[in-house]
């Protein structure tokens, strides 16, 4: 006869104990699941929605935003538009207020978008006052490019002592301080964020001028063989930029050149650089170039490589940032 064998096996019952240590667990896996849930889906997936949005369209120049919210209209610019556009003359005081006082990025809709903000920036370049810039003996500082450092920009920024400043910009024969010169610089002078007056000139490198930098910045060595020495202009760039904040897209390129070509800047200046700025305030860019990020901020210019057009889109570029820093459409708000 068969006989049913008994199974030994004991239950193993949870004490108290065990019971509230596994509901805590559970607690907060439950807890866990649901902050992934919003954080990841319910919260980035409308923030991602929001910000493509937002951003202009990058692959048709000739397609622009006319609106910042997320319901965007699309306009085609037409041979027409830009025709019409390239004949406008643009008052100085109206566009600069635009730029200070609103949000700019759009274009009156029977204009260009492109050839408008264009427009506009050449406005604003071509009006700057012209600093008389004296020839003097040579004057060379004896600073070292490492007793200068860059500043950040946040809410809690003292913006009386940023609403004036320069925005400078070099141009030389390469990347090498050891070896390169300077054959170019711009000095723009900002006033309650307006730019007035620019110190520009061409230098003389007393060395040679690679293709490969006139490919870049389209300066020869015919255009800079009648300038002057860097060391003849330094004293008068010093008292130009003495005393104020600089801004540089790239600053610490810029004041590199500078120190070595001996420019008299006391390094208790603050530097902003817009290039570090840019990557603090603008995600997922393709890159950080000066145009790219000013093409981002809808400050359009043809003349890249050219100091005065680099210290003025780095300046303008300056003014949105401290913009979106602050949260605000009007620099003057501000003040």
């Amino acid at each position: 006869m068969a006989t049913r064998r008994r199974n030994n096996t004991k239950h193993h019952k949870m004490s108290k104990k065990e019971q509230k240590l596994w509901g805590k667990i559970l607690f907060w896996l439950f807890i866990g699941w649901w902050f992934y849930i919003y954080k990841f889906v319910l919260w980035d997936i409308p923030k991602w929605i929001i910000k493509k949005a937002k951003r202009k369209d990058t692959v048709d120049i000739n397609s622009y935003r006319i609106s910042d919210t997320p319901e965007i209209t699309v306009v085609t610019d037409t041979p027409e538009k830009i025709e019409k556009t390239k004949a406008l003359n643009l008052n100085f005081d109206e566009v600069i207020e635009r730029y200070i006082t609103t949000n700019h990025y759009t274009a009156p809709a029977e204009f260009s978008h492109v050839e408008y903000k264009q427009k506009e920036f050449e406005t604003i370049l071509n009006a700057l006052k012209p600093v008389d810039i004296a020839i003097g003996d040579d004057f060379k500082s004896e600073h070292s490019p490492s007793e200068y450092h860059t500043k950040n920009l946040t809410t809690k920024t003292n913006i009386q002592k940023v609403k004036d400043f320069i925005a400078i910009d070099t141009e030389t024969t390469g990347l090498s301080i050891k070896s390169d010169k300077i054959i170019e610089v711009s000095a723009i002078l900002f006033k309650d964020f307006k730019p007035v007056s620019i110190f520009h000139t061409l230098i003389n490198p007393e060395k040679n001028i690679s293709k490969k930098a006139t490919e870049i910045n389209g300066i020869t060595k015919e255009m800079v063989a009648d300038a002057p020495r860097f060391e003849q202009i330094s004293k008068s760039l010093s008292e130009f930029v003495s005393g104020y904040p600089l801004v540089a897209h790239n600053a610490p390129f810029d004041m590199k050149f500078l120190a070595v070509s001996g420019l008299d800047i006391s390094p208790k200046t603050v530097i902003y650089d817009t290039l570090e700025l840019s990557r603090r305030l603008f995600e997922d860019l393709e890159n950080y170039k000066l145009q790219t990020v000013c093409d981002e901020c809808c400050i359009y210019f043809s003349n890249a490589h050219r100091s005065s057009s680099d210290a003025l889109a780095a300046g303008l570029l300056f003014n949105e940032i401290i913009k979106q820093r602050m949260e605000t459409t009007n620099l003057y708000s501000l003040i």
